[in-house]
């Protein structure tokens, strides 16, 4: 069986690496951008979500299981996609064969270890390093570093290995069975020892200089073989995998082509599996991923060329170059020809009928990338807006995630788009900037310490958000309590700290994943119908005899409350999703928190607020009981700890015990404190598609805006939508009047 999905149509340009490889099969991150995270030539090798599963993990070992959703690409900006679902999502597990077409790649929730432990991001084909090498570029590039050139000579097979080889492969190619011009060639060449993922191998040159690490191979496919352009997937049955031909090698690769393959006959050695392993590993690295196209096209190369063009943000749009400049007709200049052409030009006919009305010039910001103006006419000026219900004096729109938590304090991105980074609902547990500088840390160790400024938003655009200051900073050692209202996180950065070293980000409270799930939420979806999460949920049982032992070990007592009625034993991290641990031993080890130290005494009324995260307990502040929600049954018991410092009944002698219950504490902040922003709600394309369904923007004539008893009009993202129409459109009357009269004049006579 085959995923039916739609051949690569030519949407999203395609970078020179991708062109090169002839790819038509392309795997995207599933983000507003459509970040490509690798691709393939599908007429050269079929494969399987469990086949990329398993790369995943070849390239990294911590790589969570991952879910393959087809999607249709859709231009939201310069070289930028939005990825529109077009089907179900493709298990991990799944063997059917994928068809040629854009897909995303999409880690559950529970199955990402840590969203913020940078240093051992575990996201599917990510790497800090653009672009990689094969070997045979770091053999013959004139640029590689000198520390690289100097170890060429590894390379070199030792006196009478080759004859040895020989004599062990039968005279005859481990590829092909050929006997015909064969010759010895590395598996791994030992010069770059240090690119295996084997720690045995790092500056073990050496000891890659073995029999074991070299094979007989047709001479006509030593070069591909050494590009990287070919590998034996030793655990697919020793599956010959083609990800590109090479001139001299295309013939001898085509036998192997759209069909399955195996090596001609399989290696009794242990190690030479690991050395095929770790090039096998390395041609995926080299040619399944990467490739998007901003590696061709960086940011600044873009804005660069939007200037060049006289289209970026500082210009007029009489200060758009001719056409006939020949940047114009580069993939870029046309990318931006038709991005200026899609939002910035209105057919000429409208200014014969804006005479009618007054002619109004506006600015309009579009994406962040340039401003552009339009003509526009204004009998919409004549509109009253639709009512929206006040926000308790709030600037910002608040998220429903916001709405759901009662939030009053809000912390933002000191960025000029204000995005929100957490809250808190201040009339369940008050804060200070010492315990957010503890709590970012205890999220993330390396996070350097911040200071916290009141600001004041100021609307910038459709829910966007500008913050203004209005107050000195708090610094992070500060135990004074903050007051409800808006703030800014600025961090002090070390002066030393390289910003493009994203593999050791710290930015407080930021994270990969943009809305993790609670335990009792991740448990609900393993409990729907077909979920593949099922198969953990029985490690919420207690083994026999496990219940008696926390009774008697807790008194009979809630640790929470001290209360001796109504009490179960609950998990303080339940083992089902071992995973989502932060210390990276406890990864896949579920049975390694089936441990009495993981368990307590708590009334049964606390168990599913403690469950969803809803309070927690802030083990390094004397163990305090912090509220982040109140939780449907438990809303009554949970009362006495609102809004006053409320602490554990007692306290665990058990080390063990605590950094469970810190654990328990981290995922509580990073689902009800963390994230939360009003783009969460509605991002991008959210915004766009409403505008277009309001016919409101660049494609529409004024008399083609939808009525205004049209109920889009009275939604929160509707009322937001013709706030800033209202504001970007109109001008005062006596402007109106002053355009008249220059269009008018500059009409010719008769």
């Amino acid at each position: 069986m085959t995923f039916a999905h739609n051949q690569h149509s030519s949407v999203h340009l395609l970078s020179k690496k991708s062109q090169r490889l002839e790819r038509d099969t392309f795997f995207f991150r599933p983000n507003s951008f459509g970040f490509l995270i690798g691709g393939l030539n599908r007429r050269l090798t079929k494969v399987t979500a469990a086949t990329l599963n398993r790369w995943g993990k070849l390239c990294d070992s911590r790589c969570p299981r991952f879910y393959l959703r087809p999607v249709k690409l859709k231009k939201c900006g310069i070289l930028t996609y939005t990825p529109e679902s077009m089907g179900d999502a493709i298990g991990p597990e799944s063997t059917d064969t994928l068809e040629s077409g854009d897909y995303t790649i999409e880690v559950k929730d529970c199955d990402m270890a840590d969203p913020f432990d940078f240093n051992n991001m575990t996201l599917p084909f990510i790497s800090s390093s653009a672009h990689l090498k094969s070997f045979s570029e770091l053999e013959g590039a004139d640029e590689v570093p000198e520390h690289l050139k100097v170890l060429r000579h590894w390379n070199v097979f030792p006196t009478g290995l080759e004859d040895i080889i020989a004599k062990r492969d039968g005279m005859q190619c481990m590829i092909t069975g050929t006997k015909n011009d064969v010759g010895v060639s590395w598996i791994f060449p030992p010069a770059w020892a240090d690119l295996s993922s084997d720690m045995s191998h790092l500056e073990n040159h050496e000891g890659l200089r073995v029999p074991s690490n070299a094979m007989l191979m047709q001479k006509s496919l030593i070069s591909a073989f050494h590009d990287n352009a070919f590998g034996i997937d030793v655990d697919d049955n020793y599956r010959i995998v083609v990800f590109c031909y090479t001139d001299q090698s295309k013939d001898d690769l085509a036998h192997f082509r759209d069909e399955v393959a195996y090596l001609s006959h399989c290696p009794a050695c242990t190690s030479m599996r690991g050395f095929l392993r770790q090039h096998f590993r390395r041609c995926v690295l080299v040619n399944f991923r990467g490739g998007g196209i901003s590696e061709d096209y960086p940011y600044d190369m873009i804005l660069e060329t939007m200037e060049a063009l006289g289209v970026g943000s500082d210009d007029e749009p009489d200060d758009m170059v001719s056409l006939g400049d020949p940047l114009w007709s580069t993939p870029l200049g046309r990318e931006i020809f038709e991005n200026y052409m899609k939002v910035n030009i209105i057919p000429v006919s409208t200014t014969e009928d804006s005479l009618n009305h007054g002619v109004l010039r506006i600015r309009v910001v579009l994406s962040g990338m340039c401003l552009f103006s339009i003509l526009q006419t204004s009998p919409f000026n004549r509109m009253s807006a639709p009512k929206a219900p006040a926000q308790q004096g709030r600037v910002h729109l608040l998220s429903k995630k916001s709405q759901r938590l009662g939030r009053d304090t809000f912390f933002f991105r000191p960025s000029p788009y204000g995005y929100l980074l957490g809250g808190l609902n201040q009339t369940l547990t008050r804060a200070t900037c010492a315990t957010l500088n503890r709590w970012a840390v205890l999220l993330d160790p390396p996070c350097p310490p911040f200071d916290l400024r009141p600001v004041a938003l100021k609307k910038c655009a459709i829910l966007r958000y500008y913050p203004e200051l209005v107050g000195p900073a708090i610094p992070p050692n500060s135990t004074a309590l903050i007051e409800p209202g808006d703030y800014i996180i600025e961090e002090r950065v070390p002066e030393d700290r390289n910003p493009f070293d994203f593999a050791n980000i710290t930015s407080p409270f930021i994270a990969f994943a943009s809305n993790l799930e609670s335990f009792a939420e991740i448990k609900a979806a393993a409990e729907a119908p077909n979920s593949d999460l099922k198969e953990f949920l029985h490690w919420y049982d207690f083994p026999a005899g496990f219940e008696d032992m926390i009774l008697a070990r807790d008194s009979h007592k809630c640790m929470t409350t001290g209360s001796t009625e109504s009490l179960e034993v609950t998990w303080i991290f339940p083992p089902a999703w071992a995973n989502a641990f932060a210390k990276k031993s406890y990864a896949d080890n579920h049975q390694g928190l089936v441990v009495p130290s993981n368990a307590m005494l708590m009334q049964a009324d606390l168990i599913s607020a403690f469950h969803d995260n809803a309070f927690g307990i802030d083990v390094d502040d004397n163990y305090r009981i912090v509220v982040f929600q109140y939780a449907g049954r438990s809303k009554d018991a949970l009362s006495p700890f609102c809004n006053k410092p409320a602490y554990l009944c007692h306290v665990p002698v058990c080390d063990a015990m605590q950094v469970f219950l810190r654990e328990h504490f981290r995922r509580c902040i990073l689902v009800k404190f963390r994230g939360g922003d009003i783009l969460e709600d509605y991002p991008s394309e959210v915004i766009l598609g409403t505008m277009e369904a309001l016919c409101i923007g660049p494609d529409y004539y004024p008399d083609e805006v939808a009525p205004l008893n049209d109920p889009l009009w009275s939604t929160p993202l509707g009322r937001e939508i013709f706030e800033d129409y209202m504001k970007t459109t109109i001008v005062p009357t006596s402007m109106t009047e002053s355009s008249d009269e220059e269009s008018i004049g500059d009409e010719p006579d008769g």
